[in-house]
């Protein structure tokens, strides 16, 4: 927990005599795994848990600029791990919070080669995360600030604990498909052999772009009552297995 306050000299709370005590004037944030009690009446509220949370970056003032997709650069907590994506690559490690910086151990990530802006985004992205920036929320968003640079993510809708876990392939080119309205709609198989299908929705935490083929871990959610020409089921993206570009 952060405070602010002052020091006084009050009266022991057993004994005579007085002794220096800290008066709290403002109480900041409070941190997950700590415990601490708010009121409805208070002007500060403690910050939001982190476990089973997901963020999509809004705003990035790093070194290196960020792709152009920034909705491609993620953190997603559970209640003792990190999972980072950079755009590209995907990095995987335990965190705490210690004095309201986010402290990680040691990252395991995936090795895709990147391209582009994600390849200068990248290594600046994940030391950033490994310099124990300082974390709060403001407004809902999340933002991670040290030595003047800066990330700003804002939440994302995440899977049920009850969603199922599964591999789709996805083609490289959407579909045109005419319903209530004409659209154009992925094309899924969940085997290599399969032939391609029309897939009815959006994959929630997925950029399609076309060209590029992908294979996906994705977490299946249970739809009631859905409207007409849409999905009985909610996709969410887990991760991105591989993709690779493909000739038109």
């Amino acid at each position: 927990m952060s405070v602010e306050g002052r020091i006084e000299m009050r009266p022991k709370m057993e004994g005579d005599g007085l002794e220096r005590t800290l008066v709290p004037l403002k109480f900041n944030s409070a941190w997950p795994g700590q415990d601490c009690t708010w009121s409805p009446g208070a002007t500060e509220s403690p910050m939001m848990s982190l476990t089973h949370t997901r963020w999509s970056l809004a705003d990035s003032r790093l070194a290196a600029a960020p792709p152009d997709d920034r909705g491609r650069i993620r953190l997603e907590f559970t209640a003792d791990r990190i999972s980072a994506s950079s755009g590209c690559n995907t990095g995987s490690a335990n965190y705490r919070i210690e004095g309201g910086a986010l402290a990680l151990g040691p990252m395991a990530t995936t090795r895709m080669a990147c391209v582009g802006a994600a390849a200068q985004y990248e290594p600046a992205f994940f030391a950033f995360l490994a310099a124990r920036p300082l974390l709060t929320t403001e407004a809902g968003d999340l933002v991670l600030e040290k030595d003047g640079a800066r990330l700003l993510f804002r939440s994302v809708p995440m899977a049920s604990a009850e969603a199922v876990q599964k591999f789709v392939y996805v083609a490289s080119e959407r579909r045109p498909c005419t319903g209530v309205a004409p659209m154009q709609r992925l094309q899924i198989r969940e085997q290599e052999s399969d032939p391609w299908q029309l897939y009815y929705g959006e994959i929630i935490g997925f950029t399609h772009e076309p060209g590029i083929e992908y294979r996906l871990r994705i977490l299946e959610d249970e739809v009631p009552n859905p409207p007409a020409d849409a999905s009985t089921k909610r996709w969410f993206l887990d991760m991105v297995v591989e993709q690779r570009m493909t000739t038109r």
